[in-house]
C-alpha cells in the first residue's frame, strides 16, 4: 500500500492505493495549517503501528523551491512527523519575476507530460488560485497566477453580493456577455460587480444570472491579463469539471484551440510516476 497526497490552494486530496483499489479522500485546509498535521488526520484510518507506509506528495512547502525554467523534479524524502509514514515530496516550483510559486500543480503537470512529452503550449489550471503554465520541451518555462476562484468565493459568501449569487443554475448567455464586457473594459470591474446586486434588487434577476455574471466578469479580467499566455497557443484546461467547462467556454469564445482534462486523474498519474521512480520496497 502507498498513499498519494496533493495540496492545491485550500484543498488537500489523498489517494490510498492498495493493489488495484484506490480510495479517495479530500478536506479543506487553511493557509496556516501544517501540511503533515492535516495529512495524518486524513489518512489516519489507513495507518498501522509497526508498519511504515510510503506517502508521495505535492504542494508541501518545505525545503527549497526549484526555479523555472525546469522539468518537474523527482520526489525527495523529507522528515516525517509520524513514524508510521515515509514521506516524499515533489519540490515546488518558483520564478523570480514576477515573484510566484506553484503549490501542488506540479503533480498535474507531471501527469500531463507523461502522456504528452513533446507538447508545446499552455496549461490552465483553475481552482481557488488559477495558474497559466507555459510548457515546452518537457519543461515549465514560466507561469502566472490569479486569485479568481478565491475572489469568487469571497464575493459569493462574504460580501453584499451573497444574496444575488447564492443558488443553483447557470446562465451561459449572461456569462458570455459579462466575459466580453470585462475583457473589453477591465477597468470597469468595480462598477460591473456593483450592478449584480442592483439588478437583483431592481429587476429581480435570478441567482443563476448573478453567479454567471460574477464569474464571467472575473474570468474576463483574468483572460485580459493573461492574453500573452493563450493568444495563438494551444491551451489545455486541467481541473474539476465545472471549472474546466467555464474556462474552456471562455477561451473558445476567443477562438482559442482548447481541450479539457480531469485534473485529479492527472495529479494521481503524476504522483504515481514519482512513486515508481523511487523504486521503493515497502510492505504490502
Amino acid at each position: 500500500m502507498w498513499i498519494a497526497a496533493q495540496q492545491c490552494a485550500d484543498r488537500l486530496n489523498v489517494w490510498v492505493t492498495d493493489g488495484e483499489r484506490v480510495q479517495v479522500a479530500s478536506t479543506s485546509i487553511e493557509g496556516d495549517t501544517d501540511f503533515q498535521t492535516a495529512l495524518i488526520g486524513l489518512i489516519e484510518p489507513h495507518l498501522q503501528q509497526g508498519r511504515v507506509t510510503p506517502v508521495v506528495s505535492a504542494g508541501m512547502r518545505s525545503g527549497s523551491f526549484v526555479q523555472v525554467p525546469c522539468a518537474v523534479a523527482s520526489a525527495q524524502k523529507v522528515a516525517a512527523k509520524d513514524p508510521r509514514i515515509a514521506l516524499y515530496a515533489i519540490p515546488p516550483m518558483s520564478q523570480e519575476k514576477p515573484a510566484d510559486f506553484l503549490q501542488g500543480e506540479e503533480a498535474q503537470i507531471a501527469g500531463f507530460l507523461s502522456q504528452n512529452r513533446d507538447w508545446d503550449g499552455v496549461l490552465c489550471l483553475p481552482s481557488a488560485c488559477s495558474r497559466w503554465v507555459h510548457v515546452s520541451a518537457g519543461e515549465v518555462i514560466s507561469f502566472t497566477s490569479f486569485l479568481t476562484g478565491e475572489l469568487f468565493g469571497l464575493l459569493t459568501q462574504h460580501s453584499s453580493l451573497r444574496s444575488a449569487t447564492q443558488g443553483q443554475g447557470w446562465d451561459e448567455g449572461v456569462f458570455q456577455a459579462a466575459l466580453s464586457d470585462a475583457m473589453a473594459r477591465p477597468e470597469r470591474i468595480a462598477s460591473a460587480l456593483s450592478s449584480i446586486l442592483a439588478n437583483a434588487v431592481l429587476n429581480q434577476t435570478s441567482a443563476a444570472s448573478g453567479k454567471a455574471y460574477l464569474y464571467g466578469t472575473l474570468i474576463g479580467i483574468e483572460l485580459a491579463a493573461s492574453r500573452a499566455h493563450w493568444l495563438g497557443r494551444e491551451v489545455v484546461v486541467l481541473g474539476p469539471q465545472d471549472d474546466t467547462a467555464r474556462y474552456a467556454s471562455a477561451l473558445k469564445a476567443q477562438g482559442v484551440a482548447v481541450s479539457e482534462q480531469a485534473g485529479d486523474l492527472l495529479a494521481l498519474r503524476g504522483l504515481a510516476q514519482a512513486y515508481v521512480a523511487l523504486n521503493l520496497k515497502c510492505p504490502s
